[in-house]
């Protein structure tokens, strides 16, 4: 008989949904996301938003490109097909 196998989660990945649960439910309880999360935020509203996105991804990007000659780990997460 064939015997199922499953891949456990690493102990990194459960301590940090542990880690991050309670912010995580405060956050699905603020209400622009149970707006987002119940199709009732306005277009302009969900507009705004991904315009704020842009300005941090933007910054992160610019933050990753820049320390990847002093940190090379960060050149194993940074894809640039994948910049905004």
């Amino acid at each position: 008989m064939k015997q199922s196998t499953s891949i456990q989660p690493s102990s990194l990945t459960q301590d940090f949904k542990h880690s991050t649960e309670e912010i995580h439910q405060r956050v699905e309880r603020h209400p622009f996301v149970e707006k987002l999360l119940t199709d009732t935020l306005k277009a302009s509203s969900y507009q705004q938003y991904l315009v704020d996105l842009q300005v941090i991804y933007h910054a992160l990007e610019k933050g990753i490109r820049e320390q990847m000659t002093q940190h090379s780990e960060l050149r194993k997460i940074y894809f640039p097909q994948l910049e905004r």
